[in-house]
């Protein structure tokens, strides 16, 4: 075993089109002779995809170890050893570490093996807010988690909610970065210009109750315009997420029941990456409507970069980690309260009357999008942090 083989080994849960543009930087390090190794937790989910979408140098070292899960729950004794051991084996050979958020096990095992070898470490930060923990066990691994934020060599975060939790919350001032967390799509093609007849509010993501598809459906079902409308639900139960589906199931069954009786909503099931446009090029406007669900917030809601790419007016809720960085309230959408019904009936009832708004939100849309969509910053900083000392 060759020790400091590796410049920076990147301790990520999975390959997804979610982290292309980051894979992607890597690989650009790695052709200019950085040596860089990514083990991913869960593996390659497009693994189809992968070594078509990125031309991999022999520098970058990918590998994938295919557990199940990433919570601490998720493992039995035997597993979590074996994940110990297959991280330290590569964290030995490398110089510095690069993990995600500090939740999962495997962020826990990088920070202690970090400190066993004295290598820096950096980690990502999704969280933005502070949540309860019951037993006794999961609030003192949350705590650690916490002193791994203030600890680590550098954090980097997402956007704002991040950057104040980090700052305010947990009090870490130094060595905090902003990271961009970016969608595969750039497509910034505006929607008007074309001749529409209906107007066609967008819901795309996972279908799983804290993400409120119920909300919306119940504050469409209220709309009073003269406009014709059509409300387009496209996303299915993630059976990756196994500790949630059976709920999640049910929770569909509830939506459907709920949208029966109105045609003009449509359930168009799992979307392939690939056909993402086609469906957000239909639309006029964009809606993220997480509620306030077993104190469960998002983290950042990647779904609303690819809104922002296609020029749409957004309405999210408060509950997302990354309304504060990409939703400007009355400038590009609006960012409104959790489970409130008759709020967001209101604030879709404004943008369907209203094509000017509606234009005016979509040009700040894209120049926010093309503000905040810069991969190559993801490299810069990557790439500062192995030269750190």
């Amino acid at each position: 075993m060759r020790f400091n083989k590796y410049d920076l080994a990147v301790i990520s849960p999975g390959y997804s089109h979610y982290n292309f543009h980051f894979i992607d930087e890597l690989n650009k390090l790695s052709v200019r002779g950085y040596n860089i190794k990514v083990v991913f937790i869960r593996g390659i989910r497009e693994n189809t995809d992968f070594y078509s979408y990125h031309n991999i140098n022999d520098n970058l070292v990918i590998k994938s170890c295919n557990f199940k899960g990433l919570r601490v729950n998720h493992y039995s004794l035997f597993q979590a050893l074996n994940l110990f051991l297959i991280l330290l084996k590569t964290l030995v050979q490398s110089k510095s570490i690069l993990t995600s958020t500090q939740a999962p096990l495997h962020s826990k095992f990088a920070y202690i093996i970090s400190r066993l070898l004295i290598k820096r470490l950096a980690i990502i930060v999704e969280q933005w807010e502070d949540y309860e923990t019951k037993s006794f066990f999961m609030k003192s691994y949350k705590q650690f988690g916490y002193y791994l934020i203030k600890t680590a060599h550098t954090v980097f975060v997402h956007g704002k909610a991040q950057e104040n939790f980090v700052s305010d919350f947990l009090k870490r001032k130094k060595r905090v970065e902003i990271l961009p967390f970016l969608s595969k799509s750039t497509n910034t093609n505006k929607n008007f210009g074309k001749n529409r007849n209906i107007i066609t509010i967008l819901y795309f993501g996972r279908i799983t109750e804290q993400k409120g598809l119920d909300i919306l459906i119940q504050a469409y079902n209220l709309i009073s315009t003269n406009q014709k409308t059509k409300l387009l639900i496209c996303g299915g139960v993630d059976e990756n997420f196994f500790w949630e589906s059976e709920e999640s199931k049910n929770f569909l069954k509830y939506c459907k029941e709920l949208a029966k009786t109105n045609q003009s909503i449509v359930f168009k099931g799992h979307v392939k990456p690939e056909q993402k446009d086609e469906f957000f090029g239909q639309a006029d406007i964009f809606v993220h409507p997480h509620k306030l669900f077993k104190n469960k917030s998002d983290g950042w809601g990647l779904v609303v970069n690819e809104a922002l790419s296609n020029g749409l007016p957004i309405i999210i809720t408060n509950r997302v980690g990354s309304a504060t960085t990409l939703v400007k309230h009355n400038k590009n959408g609006y960012i409104i309260e959790p489970s409130d019904i008759n709020q967001l009936k209101r604030k879709l009832e404004v943008l369907i009357e209203n094509e000017d708004l509606r234009k005016n939100f979509s040009n700040f849309s894209l120049d926010i999008f093309k503000e905040y969509h810069k991969p190559s910053r993801q490299g810069e900083l990557i790439e500062s942090f192995i030269l750190k000392k």
